[in-house]
């Protein structure tokens, strides 16, 4: 089970120059099996370009790793789950953040044991 009061976590990536691990704090959101973001800047950001290198990564809360893939939401209903998860944790449901309505919306799917 994903702790989901925690406020922010860490996902690990692969630099895809370096082949070295690069930790980044996110907020994410969860439905308890799997794991939400958004990234605000899109594939601007550095630990996206990563990710789309290799979609390996592993995600800590707290003290625990969560190990998985993280993928695009694609779908449009996954989507809009994804960024009303976001914004029902980071503004109470209010509209009004545009990195939530506006940012690249990911999933992180948990290997299974």
């Amino acid at each position: 089970m994903i702790d989901h009061e925690a406020r922010t976590g860490f996902i690990e990536t692969i630099g895809r120059r370096s082949g070295l691990p690069r930790e980044t704090q996110i907020g994410f959101a969860t439905d308890g099996a799997r794991i939400f973001a958004i990234a605000s800047h899109g594939d601007a950001a550095d630990w996206v370009k990563n990710l789309r290198a290799n979609p390996a990564v592993r995600f800590r809360i707290g003290e625990t790793w969560h190990v998985g893939a993280v993928r695009i939401a694609t779908d449009p209903e996954e989507e809009a789950s994804i960024r009303e998860a976001m914004l029902a944790k980071y503004t109470g449901g209010r509209i009004g953040t545009d990195w939530i309505r506006t940012g690249l919306a990911l999933v992180i799917d948990p290997a299974r044991p």
